[in-house]
C-alpha cells in the first residue's frame, strides 16, 4: 500500500515550488507446516517507508534554470522468524533516516542543439553519521541535422537490499527478504555509471548505439542467489559491467520493424572468495531481438524473435562427506535461449461510445525447451542430483476487452 500528497505553487512564470509527502508499506508473511515433525515456521518481512520532499525551480533566463530541494526519508524494516518446536523467535527491526539536499542546473543554447544538465546530491545517513556526495551529468549535442551525441554519468547509493537466507525457504517461493544496511555486515550499496551514445534519426528511420561502464560496490553475497560453493558464505564485494546497446528501427505508416542487440560483460570481485574474480550470475554476453508489427484501423499483428546466450553456472566435481565439491565458479554456460512469439488483435466498435478488442497470442510458438537455470543438490540418499529450471513452452493466450 502506498500514498502521497503534493502541493504545487506557481508563484510566477519564473518561480515554481512543490511540496510532497509520501508513505508506503510492504508486508510479506508466510507459514510453513511440517506435519511429521509437528513444526510450524512463521516468517514475516515488513518495509515501512515515509518521507517529505520540497523543491523549487527558478527560471533564470530562456536558456538557464536552477532546480534545488531537500528530501527527508525514513525507512524501517522488520524481519521475524518464529518456530514453535523447538521454541525459537527472532525479531529484528532497523530504522534509518536519510537527509538529502540536491541542486541541478539546466542549460540550453538558443538554437536548442545543446543541452546540459549538471547536478549534485548530498546524502546524510543519520544513523552512521555518514555523508555521501553524488554528482549527476547529462549532455546532449545535435549535429549534422540528423545526429545527436549524448553523454551521461551518475553516482547513486541504496540503503536497502534483498538477501536470501536459505534457498529452500518455502520451496524457493518468495525466498528473498528486504534488509536495511547496518554499515557493517550489510554496508550501503554504491554505484557509478558512465555512458556515451550516438543517435541518427531521419523521417522513418532511427539508429542508435550506446556504450556504458557500470560499477556496483559493497553488494552482499547473500543477495546474489549463489547456488554453488558460495551459497552460505556471507561477505561483501563488487561487480563491474561493460556493455554496448544498438538499435535499428524503421517505422512506416502501417508497418514497424526493429532490431536490437546488446553485448555485455559482467564480472564479480569478492576478495574473500577463491577465486575472487569470476563471471556474474547474470552475465549474459549477447542478446538479440527482432520484431515487426502491422497495424490498420481494425487489425494489429506482430511477431518477435528473442535470442540470447546462456547464463553461467558451476559444475560439481563430486561429493565429500555430505557436501558437494564444486569446480571453478560460473565456468560453464547454459545453452542459448531462443523464443518466437506471435500475437494479433482485432478492434471493433460496439456502439458510438463503446469499443471492443479481441486478441490472441502464442508465446514460444516453436515450443523450444529453454533452460534458464541449473544447479545441483543431494537427494535423500546423499547422491548428486541435477536440477534444471525451464522457461515457458508453447503457451497460447486469448483476451477480450471492452472500453467504455
Amino acid at each position: 500500500t502506498a500514498g502521497s500528497l503534493s502541493y504545487q505553487r506557481f508563484w510566477s512564470d519564473k518561480f515554481i515550488t512543490n511540496i510532497q509527502g509520501y508513505a508506503s508499506n510492504y508486508l510479506l508473511s508466510g507459514i510453513n507446516q511440517n506435519l511429521l515433525k509437528n513444526q510450524r515456521l512463521l516468517q514475516e518481512n515488513e518495509v515501512l517507508e515515509s518521507g517529505l520532499k520540497a523543491d523549487a525551480r527558478i527560471v533564470l533566463s530562456k536558456t538557464l534554470d536552477l532546480y534545488s530541494g531537500y528530501q527527508f526519508n525514513e525507512t524501517g524494516i522488520t524481519n521475524l522468524e518464529d518456530i514453535n518446536n523447538p521454541i525459537y523467535r527472532r525479531l529484528i527491526k532497523k530504522v534509518l533516516r536519510t537527509h538529502s539536499v540536491f541542486s541541478e542546473v539546466n542549460l540550453a543554447t538558443p538554437t536548442g542543439n545543446t543541452h546540459l544538465r549538471a547536478g549534485l546530491r548530498l546524502n546524510y545517513f543519520e544513523k552512521f553519521n555518514m555523508i555521501r556526495l553524488e554528482p549527476r551529468l547529462a549532455f546532449n549535442q545535435k549535429f549534422l541535422r540528423n545526429f545527436s551525441l549524448e553523454i551521461l554519468g551518475e553516482m547513486k547509493s541504496q540503503a536497502t537490499a534483498q538477501i536470501i537466507d536459505l534457498q529452500k525457504d518455502f520451496l524457493g517461493v518468495e525466498k528473498r527478504r528486504w534488509y536495511l544496511a547496518d554499515n557493517e555486515d550489510l554496508p550501503i550499496v554504491r554505484s557509478s555509471q558512465l555512458s556515451a551514445g550516438i543517435r541518427f534519426q531521419k523521417e522513418k528511420v532511427l539508429v542508435s548505439a550506446e556504450a556504458y561502464r557500470k560499477r556496483v560496490e559493497d553488494i552482499s553475497s547473500l543477495s546474489q542467489g549463489f547456488q554453488n560453493q558460495f551459497q552460505y558464505v556471507r561477505t561483501t564485494g563488487n561487480f563491474d559491467v561493460t556493455g554496448l546497446d544498438a538499435l535499428l528501427n524503421v517505422h512506416l505508416t502501417t508497418f514497424n520493424t526493429w532490431l536490437a542487440y546488446s553485448w555485455a560483460v559482467s564480472t564479480y570481485n569478492f576478495p574473500e572468495f577463491t577465486p575472487s574474480e569470476f563471471p556474474n550470475n547474470l552475465d549474459i554476453r549477447h542478446t538479440l531481438s527482432l520484431g515487426a508489427s502491422y497495424q490498420t484501423n481494425h487489425l494489429q499483428f506482430s511477431a518477435g524473435i528473442n535470442w540470447r546466450t546462456g547464463k553461467p553456472y558451476t559444475l560439481p566435481l563430486g561429493t565429500d562427506t555430505g557436501d558437494i565439491i564444486y569446480d571453478i565458479p560460473n565456468e560453464v554456460r547454459l545453452p542459448d535461449y531462443l523464443r518466437l512469439d506471435l500475437s494479433t488483435k482485432y478492434l471493433f466498435n460496439i456502439s458510438t461510445k463503446v469499443r471492443g478488442e479481441i486478441g490472441a497470442s502464442i508465446w514460444n510458438i516453436l515450443n523450444k525447451d529453454n533452460i534458464i537455470n541449473q544447479y545441483y543438490r543431494l537427494d535423500a540418499n546423499g547422491a548428486l542430483e541435477t536440477v534444471q529450471q525451464f522457461a515457458l513452452g508453447f503457451t497460447p493466450n486469448v483476451m477480450m476487452r471492452v472500453n467504455f
